[in-house]
């Protein structure tokens, strides 16, 4: 899970990061979560895919931080650490995700 809060409550642990030019956006690579659903901002609660992983979008709005995307892959599966590397573009209309254990 990444390092700043969500509503998944899993804050405080290690995650890798990809930051905007303007500072506004940063991306942050989860590939430890285990949520099973794919897409973008799906069930968030189903724990169900050990080590899928996921990438958590926050947008800087006035003086905090909210989350503005979870990103799954579109079939999430066991161990493969989506979100292990990651890669942000200047004007954060692309993301790009590995996952080195997808098979």
């Amino acid at each position: 899970c990444p390092a700043l809060p969500d509503e998944r409550g899993c804050a405080g642990q290690p995650a890798l990061g990809e930051i905007s030019d303007d500072g506004l956006t940063i991306a942050l690579g989860a590939p430890g979560e285990d949520g099973a659903v794919g897409g973008v901002d799906g069930d968030a609660g189903n724990d169900a895919a050990r080590n899928a992983g996921a990438v958590f979008v926050y947008v800087r709005r006035m003086s905090s931080w909210a989350l503005d995307a979870y990103v799954k892959a579109l079939r999430p599966g066991e161990r493969d650490r989506f979100g292990d590397a990651l890669s942000l573009n200047a004007d954060v209309s692309v993301l790009i995700v590995g996952a080195p254990a997808e098979d």
